[in-house]
């Protein structure tokens, strides 16, 4: 009988897996914010073209005003993550074009 209480999870252990929060995304405005700095240095650095650099920025401020239109009237929680997640592949093209560029 004793054996069985011992194979029960106790309430310590159960809350362990609880406990460990993780880092919440950055704001989709952050993230617009930071790529710009990006399209920016990459320009600087001479591995976006003029090009290139024109055509990012009007991705980046595309997202950048869709976020602003969700969150005039509250953004939902579907909206955050799609703004975010549009903000991330912005990202990601970014990233890519720029490593592109490099010689």
């Amino acid at each position: 009988m004793l054996w069985i209480a011992a194979l029960a999870p106790t309430p310590a252990l159960a809350q362990a897996w609880t406990t460990i929060n993780a880092t919440p995304p950055a704001s989709a405005a952050y993230q617009v914010t930071k790529n710009d700095d990006d399209i920016r240095a990459g320009r600087r650095s001479g591995q976006l073209s003029k090009a290139e650099a024109r055509a990012l920025r009007r991705e980046n401020a595309r997202v950048g005003a869709l976020a602003v239109t969700y969150s005039k009237d509250g953004t939902t929680d579907s909206e955050a993550a799609f703004s975010q997640a549009a903000a991330e592949a912005t990202h990601s093209l970014i990233v890519a074009k720029r490593t592109q560029g490099m010689k």
